[in-house]
């Protein structure tokens, strides 16, 4: 019996925006120069992009949550707004950003008063001004016609060489376009129209002719066709070949075992290193920060305060703590690889989870004097606690680590500069009252997941990814969290 398959639809594709770091920029400075709701901001970001935004499909421009959206995302990508909500580092970049300032200010006084908004200085994303005029003569209001007001496509893909010659009837949209341009009174119309037909006619397959028509307000048409550059499909990118099929060559270490890599992966290792930021090294931390050190820990360790093993038998005080783009590369490289080596630097965590699993983890290992510290984060200098993934992630191409780093990221690790101090220190509790605590309170131990906390992964494996696929089968869908753009505006 014949299979019936059923008919695909094709459905239209939805409009989106593309967002870029002049978007993004303009966004970041109307959200914190200006005291201003969503509502606003909204209007002001439409005003600005209204180019792109209708070359995007979205006439009528964006909506105030997928602002609000984008917005939202300075915190949790800060690989995309680091440099963006970072302070201008050059005088260059503060006249941008003057100039983009001054610039909203306008369009926000435009809006206010009801006055068209200014289109001097808009740019598109080719950076080039939103608006070309031909020459200098006196100016006319123009209104710009949509896409659905046109008389005919404002683009068109051409037929090809076989479908031409099957005498199907379709309507001729260059000629309807020379019509146009024949009504106009302005000069020169003639060569720009003869321009049109001539690139016109000389392209090929699957090329599309972009033309945008003004028309005045008083219902004459004016000349302002500016047919772009053919539209040539695309290449398709070859696809790349597995790692099995590729050469590999001898990547040397000196302290190291050499590594096999094929050329994409030796490529990066000739890069030079990019510069940490500020924005990263130093992300917002409140609250709480965790510490374990027992009877094997390197340094000085003590209720009392800590000091990194580097100064720990000095009686100088070492140097401020460097800037994020002045800490040594081999420092952060020997504290990760947990080299034998004295480290400038203090280990903490702000997850109590993580630090609970490396003391249970420690204690199956024989260590019997294990403590966990609490830690003030306000009492410890600000420039002098770093967060270790981006430290991380800036040496992790020159394959420097050996034993087992490479797979660390230190999501939940900050490392701090020389020491910390005794006021910084809330309160420190041995691990062994924690567990005899536990031994004696069920209910205390079950909160706190001892068992499942002290297992390997190994052996938590088979058990969680059972337990995490039924739970999420049954957890109703997240309710999305309300929009602060009442509160703003």
């Amino acid at each position: 019996m014949p299979k019936h398959n059923p008919r695909k639809v094709h459905r239209p594709r939805l409009a989106t925006n593309k967002w870029d770091a002049q978007q993004r920029t303009a966004l970041h400075v109307l959200c914190t120069h200006f005291n201003i709701g969503w509502a606003l901001v909204t209007k002001a970001f439409n005003v600005l992009f209204e180019e792109h935004l209708i070359s995007r499909g979205l006439p009528d421009g964006l909506a105030r949550n997928a602002l609000h959206a984008q917005y939202g995302e300075h915190t949790r990508k800060p690989a995309i707004w680091a440099s963006i909500c970072a302070e201008p580092a050059s005088d260059q970049e503060w006249r941008r950003r003057n100039e983009l300032t001054t610039h909203i200010q306008s369009v926000l006084n435009a809006i206010e008063t009801g006055a068209p908004p200014p289109v001097e200085g808009l740019v598109d994303r080719r950076g080039q001004p939103a608006l070309d005029h031909a020459d200098d003569a006196p100016r006319t209001a123009v209104k710009r016609l949509s896409r659905f007001e046109h008389a005919g496509p404002t683009a068109k893909r051409r037929k090809t060489a076989s479908t031409a010659k099957s005498g199907s009837a379709r309507p001729d949209h260059t000629k309807s376009l020379a019509e146009i341009l024949s009504a106009s009174p302005e000069a020169g119309q003639s060569t720009t129209s003869q321009a049109t037909q001539e690139d016109t006619s000389s392209m090929g397959t699957n090329t599309i002719v972009a033309v945008s028509v003004r028309v005045a307000a008083h219902g004459k048409q004016s000349a302002g066709v500016q047919p772009t550059e053919p539209v040539t499909p695309t290449p398709r990118t070859p696809r790349k070949s597995p790692r099995s099929e590729q050469q590999l060559q001898d990547y040397a270490r000196p302290n190291a075992p050499t590594l096999k890599l094929t050329a994409d992966e030796i490529a990066p290792t000739k890069l030079p290193l990019i510069p940490v930021p500020d924005v990263l090294a130093h992300p917002p931390v409140s609250g709480l920060l965790y510490r374990y050190w027992d009877e094997n820990s390197y340094g000085r360790n003590s209720e009392t305060g800590f000091v990194a093993g580097r100064f720990m038998h000095n009686n100088l005080t070492p140097r401020p703590a460097p800037k994020s783009h002045e800490v040594d590369d081999t420092d952060v490289e020997n504290h990760l690889d947990r080299n034998k080596v004295a480290s400038p630097f203090c280990s903490a965590s702000n997850c109590l989870l993580w630090i609970m699993r490396l003391a249970l983890h420690e204690a199956r290992k024989g260590a019997t004097q294990g403590k966990i510290t609490l830690i003030d984060v306000d009492a410890l200098p600000a420039g002098g606690v770093y967060h270790v993934p981006p430290f991380h992630k800036r040496i992790k191409p020159r394959y420097c680590f050996k034993n087992g780093a490479w797979r660390y990221h230190g999501t939940h690790e900050f490392i701090i500069w020389h020491a910390i101090p005794r006021n910084a220190i809330v309160h420190t509790f041995a691990v062994a009252d924690l567990l005899n605590a536990c031994d004696k309170n069920p209910a205390f131990a079950a909160m706190l997941r001892v068992e499942t906390v002290g297992k390997t992964m190994a052996a938590l494996r088979p058990r969680l990814c059972p337990a995490w696929k039924k739970l999420e089968s049954h957890c109703p869908p997240e309710p999305s969290r309300p929009s602060h753009a009442s509160a703003i505006s």
